[in-house]
């Protein structure tokens, strides 16, 4: 089990409430795309955690949860977000986004401490 996707799950979740929760912008379009790509990453999230450790197949899913993160994080913008939305919003993606990045190096072998040192 893979502790870091079992977050972004729950991240993914709050995604899907936050529209209501934070009180944003009547946007039924934007309402809508949190709740699609949050149910996404939730999905996604979830059956990472779950699936057979299989790195090459497990892939994909870091690179969605990856997307997802980068979509919230852009969201705000594309709406009149008040400050504290924003950061509601902006705050988990922003985890999201360093949680999944964190997955794809351990599954690619890739440390930044390995860089420039001799013989590396």
């Amino acid at each position: 089990m893979n502790w870091k996707s079992w977050i972004t799950a729950a991240i993914g979740a709050w995604f899907v409430a936050a529209p209501w929760a934070l009180g944003v912008p009547r946007s039924p379009q934007l309402a809508w795309t949190s709740v699609v790509f949050g149910l996404l990453q939730v999905i996604v999230s979830a059956w990472a955690a779950i699936a057979p450790r299989v790195p090459s197949w497990r892939m994909w899913q870091y690179w969605v949860v990856l997307l997802t993160g980068l979509w919230f994080l852009i969201e705000p913008f594309l709406s009149t977000y008040e400050v504290p939305q924003y950061w509601g919003t902006a705050g988990p993606a922003l985890l999201t986004i360093a949680l999944a990045v964190w997955s794809l190096m351990e599954h690619t072998g890739w440390r930044p401490s390995e860089r420039g040192r001799p013989g590396a």
